[in-house]
């Protein structure tokens, strides 16, 4: 594994290269953790074409993201398609927000070229009340139902 830390515009971007394998996932871990607790709270994540994770170097990524979202900061990991694919495939795409290229990521942020711009939505009415809202022993919200 290759790694090297860039900033652009106070957000820090750590470059990787080749194979992170399950020895190597703590000094990985040991990168991020350490940029999170001096206070970064944008990191892109961009891998280089070919890079190979393992999965416990996927897992340092993810508590890595969870972390600075759980500080209300933002996270992206820049992966070729192949490597979005794998993710997919071992069912940890949906806990990483990825983005094809460095751009793409920057613009996410609002680094590149200001803030992302939103589109105008029209502002959504107010649901309709449900039957339990008006019934005395029923709850006004939807039950969760839990798997055993």
């Amino acid at each position: 594994m290759n790694s090297y830390f860039d900033s652009i515009d106070g957000l820090c971007i750590l470059h990787l290269e080749g194979r992170i394998d399950a020895t190597q996932t703590g000094t990985l871990c040991d990168h991020l953790v350490h940029r999170i607790r001096d206070g970064d709270r944008r990191l892109i994540v961009v891998c280089a074409p070919g890079v190979e994770f393992a999965r416990p170097a996927v897992r340092g990524l993810i508590v890595a993201a969870t972390l600075i979202r759980a500080a209300r900061g933002q996270f992206r990991l820049v992966a070729e398609a192949e490597l979005a694919g794998w993710l997919h495939r071992v069912s940890m795409r949906h806990l990483l927000p990825l983005a094809p290229d460095l751009e793409t990521a920057l613009a996410a942020m609002g680094t590149a070229g200001g803030p992302p711009q939103r589109p105008a939505t029209e502002k959504a009415a107010a649901p309709a009340p449900s039957a339990a809202a008006n019934h005395p022993r029923r709850p006004a919200t939807n039950a969760r139902v839990m798997a055993r």
